[in-house]
């Protein structure tokens, strides 16, 4: 791109592998792209501009987190309906600190297991946090942020 040249990202989930092909290389899956492409049939991704690629990354590694810390929360909500025959709301389940957690269980390795769960859940929330207010200075920036945050 750099140098002036159209670059296109291929989507290799989406192409349909040439069935008459016996035998691939480099040379002829290149002729098969180029073929798909001449076609105007090239399942392409949007390549991020170099300035954004960044926060996309940042983004990515923050929806792993995200999700990690939603594993903890229902593993915890789980293991407290076992142990106490209800289910705890998710504000609850936020409003728990350590001393009310150990009130709500009596088995010892079930406090336990609560209790890493509930410190990895507040530890994923921290580290979730920064990446947030790093980036949140660099959307509202942008035009297309402010016109998805327009919506009602």
């Amino acid at each position: 791109m750099e140098a002036g040249y159209q670059v296109h990202l291929a989507n290799p989930g989406a192409i349909v592998q040439y069935a008459s092909i016996k035998h691939t290389n480099d040379f002829t899956d290149a002729r098969f792209l180029a073929h798909l492409l001449s076609q105007g049939v090239l399942p392409t991704g949007y390549i991020y501009p170099k300035e954004t690629r960044g926060v996309q990354d940042l983004l990515r590694r923050r929806l792993l987190l995200v999700s990690q810390r939603s594993s903890h929360r229902a593993s915890l909500q789980s293991l407290l309906a076992r142990h106490t025959g209800k289910r705890l709301s998710e504000r609850k389940l936020t409003q728990l600190d350590p001393a009310s957690l150990q009130d709500l269980l009596s088995i010892p390795y079930s406090k336990l297991m609560a209790k890493a769960s509930l410190s990895m859940i507040n530890a994923l929330s921290d580290v979730i946090e920064q990446p947030e207010k790093e980036v949140s200075g660099h959307c509202i920036k942008r035009q297309d942020y402010r016109l998805l945050t327009s919506i009602n």
